[in-house]
C-alpha cells in the first residue's frame, strides 16, 4: 500500500514543547522566578527554560526541514519553477537557525541574512499558496492575513537595520503598526475564514463556549491588573497591549475571542483541518515583534502547517470516513459527470454507464477505487476512467472515438514526461515546433498534430499534467499517470460542479483536436 501523507504528530509535539517554553522560559523564568535561587522547584523551572528553548529549536528545524523537503518532493504546494529558489533560501535560513542553537546566539553580522532569507521564504510560500488550484477564496484570504503581518514585521526589521525609510512617510514603526492591525484583523476573522464550510454545529458551539469563558477571564484580569497583563503579553507574545477601556483594547479582546474560537474548532476537527489548527497555534506561540531565530522558525513552521492543512482540507471530501456514504457520493459524482458529458437532448439514461470498483485495505471507505464512465458526446464515443486514492483523484484516462490497432499520428506531452520515459517506450515520430514560445517551452509535440489555433493550444497547455495521443480524424486520448502521494493539481476531485466543468472541458478539447485533424492538414514537421 502507498505511504500515507504525514499526520502531523511531530508538529503537535512541537506545539506542546513550544507552549511549555513560553510558560517556563519566557514568563515564569523572567517574571516570577528569582535568578538567584539555589534550590527547589523554582530553580528547576528556571534551569529548564534554556533546555526547552533548545528542544523547541531542534524540533523547529525538524518540522521545517521535513515539511519543506516533503513539499519539494511531492510538488503539493510549490510550482516547479520555484522549487530550486525556495529550497536554497530555506536551507540558508535553517542553517542560520542551527548555528544560533549550536553557539547559543547568532553573530550579529548574520542577523540580516536570517531575517531576509526568512522573509523571502515566507513571501514565496504566500505566492505559492495564493496560486494553488482547488483552494477556496476564504482559505486564500485567511492565509494571506496571517502571512502579511510576518512580512511587514520582517520588512520593518530589515529597514531599521539598514537605516532605511527614516525620512519617508512609511517608517519601520508604521510598518510594525500596520502589521499588528492586520494580525488583529486576521484573529478576528479566523473563525470565518479557516474552518471548513461544513463544520458541525457542535464543534462551533464548543469553540464559542471555550473562547467566551477564557476571553471573559482575560477581560476581567485586564481591567483589574492592567500592568500585569500588559507585561505578560509583552514577554509572552511580544505585543504591547493598550488600555483596556479603549477602542484598540476592545479590538484586542475581540481578537482573542476569534483566535480561541478558530483554534478550538480547528483542533477538534479531524484530518488536515487539525494541522491547520496546529499551524495557528505555532504562530500564536511565536509572537509578533521578535527577531529570535527560534521564534522566526516557529512562525515558518506555523505558516507551513497552515498552508498544508488548508491545501489538503480543500482536497478532502467531508464524510469519507463513513464507508457507504463515501462510495455512494463517489458514484453520484460520476453519474453527474456522465450526464454532463453526454448529449442530453439526444442521449437517454440507457446510454450512460457508470461503474465503481474498490481495492485496498479500506474498501468501503474509498481508500482506493476506480470509476468509469461510458457515454457519447457530439456523436463520438467517450470512455472516462478516474482512479482515486484516499478520496483524491490520482489518475485520469479519457478516450474519445475509436483508436483501433493502428499507430498514433501524434503525441503531446511535457518535456519532463518525454525525457523521463525509457527510449523504447517513446513514439518514433519527429518533433514539431509550433512557433508559440510559451507552448514550445512547456510541451513536446511529436508527429503531425493540428494545433495551429491559439485557443486550442491554450487549452492543450492547461492539460500539461498528462499525455495526449492523437489518431487523426478518428480518436484522441488523454492519460495523466497516477501518483499515490501527489494529486493531479488541475483535476482535484471530487469538487462538485468544478470537477464536472473540468472533465467536460477535457473531453471537448479532445473532440476539438480530432475535428481539427479532419478539417485540414497539420503543419509541417520542423
Amino acid at each position: 500500500m502507498p505511504n500515507r501523507p504525514p499526520r502531523g504528530n511531530l508538529t503537535a509535539t512541537l506545539v506542546v514543547v513550544a507552549l511549555l517554553e513560553l510558560i517556563v522560559g519566557r514568563l515564569l523564568g523572567r517574571l516570577f522566578l528569582s535568578p538567584g535561587c539555589r534550590a527547589g522547584l523554582g530553580c528547576l523551572l528556571l534551569r529548564g527554560g534554556p533546555y526547552l528553548l533548545h528542544l523547541t529549536g531542534v524540533l523547529t528545524l525538524m518540522v521545517a526541514a521535513g515539511g519543506m523537503a516533503g513539499h519539494l518532493k511531492r510538488g503539493e504546494l510549490f510550482p516547479r519553477g520555484m522549487r530550486l529558489t525556495i529550497a536554497a533560501l530555506s536551507l540558508i535560513f535553517l542553517l542560520l537557525v542551527a548555528v544560533s542553537l549550536f553557539f547559543g546566539r547568532l553573530p550579529e553580522r548574520y542577523q540580516i541574512h536570517l531575517e531576509t532569507s526568512f522573509g523571502f521564504v515566507v513571501a514565496l510560500l504566500l505566492l505559492s499558496f495564493l496560486g494553488s488550484e482547488g483552494v477556496s477564496a476564504r482559505a486564500r484570504a485567511g492565509f494571506a492575513l496571517f502571512a502579511l503581518p510576518v512580512l511587514l514585521h520582517v520588512a520593518a526589521l530589515v529597514a531599521a537595520r539598514g537605516d532605511w525609510l527614516t525620512h519617508a512617510a512609511v517608517t519601520p514603526e508604521r510598518l510594525v503598526a500596520v502589521g499588528e492591525f492586520v494580525l488583529l484583523f486576521a484573529a478576528v476573522t479566523s473563525p470565518l475564514l479557516l474552518p471548513p464550510a461544513a463544520t458541525p454545529a457542535t464543534r462551533v458551539g464548543a469553540g464559542l463556549a471555550l473562547a467566551a469563558g477564557v476571553t471573559a477571564f482575560f477581560f476581567v484580569a485586564f481591567l483589574g491588573r492592567t500592568d500585569l497583563v500588559q507585561t505578560v503579553a509583552l514577554y509572552g507574545v511580544q505585543l504591547e497591549l493598550p488600555r483596556a477601556l479603549s477602542f484598540l483594547g476592545g479590538f484586542y479582546v475581540l481578537a482573542l475571542f476569534g483566535f480561541l474560537t478558530a483554534v478550538t474548532v480547528l483542533l477538534l476537527s479531524p484530518g488536515p483541518t487539525r494541522l491547520t489548527g496546529l499551524g495557528v497555534c505555532l504562530m500564536g506561540i511565536a509572537g509578533y515583534q521578535t527577531s529570535s531565530p527560534v521564534s522566526l522558525g516557529l512562525s515558518l513552521c506555523g505558516l507551513l502547517s497552515l498552508a498544508t492543512g488548508l491545501k489538503r482540507a480543500a482536497l478532502t471530501v467531508p464524510g469519507t470516513a463513513q464507508a457507504p456514504l463515501a462510495i455512494a457520493a463517489w458514484k453520484s459524482l460520476l453519474g453527474a459527470v456522465a450526464r454532463a458529458i453526454s448529449d442530453a437532448p439526444t442521449i437517454g439514461e440507457e446510454a450512460l454507464a457508470v461503474e465503481v470498483t474498490s481495492a485496498g485495505h479500506s474498501l468501503g471507505a474509498g481508500d482506493s477505487d476506480t470509476g468509469s464512465v461510458r457515454t457519447q458526446r457530439r456523436g463520438r464515443a467517450v470512455v472516462l476512467t478516474l482512479r482515486r486514492f484516499q478520496s483524491i483523484v490520482r489518475e485520469i484516462d479519457a478516450t474519445v472515438g475509436t483508436p483501433g490497432d493502428s499507430l498514433a499520428d501524434a503525441t503531446i506531452e511535457s518535456h519532463e514526461a518525454w525525457l523521463g520515459r525509457p527510449e523504447e517506450n517513446r513514439v518514433s515520430l519527429p518533433r514539431v515546433k509550433t512557433g508559440d514560445s510559451a507552448f514550445d517551452r512547456k510541451l513536446s509535440v511529436h508527429g503531425r498534430a493540428p494545433i495551429q489555433e491559439p485557443e486550442l493550444r491554450r487549452r492543450i497547455l492547461s492539460l500539461s499534467e498528462g499525455t495526449i495521443t492523437l489518431w487523426a480524424g478518428r480518436a484522441a486520448r488523454f492519460v495523466a499517470p497516477g501518483n499515490p502521494t501527489e494529486p493531479l493539481r488541475r483535476f482535484t476531485l471530487p469538487t462538485g460542479p468544478t470537477a464536472t466543468r473540468l472533465l467536460v472541458g477535457l473531453v471537448d478539447t479532445l473532440i476539438d483536436l480530432i475535428e481539427a485533424s479532419e478539417r485540414g492538414a497539420p503543419p509541417d514537421v520542423a
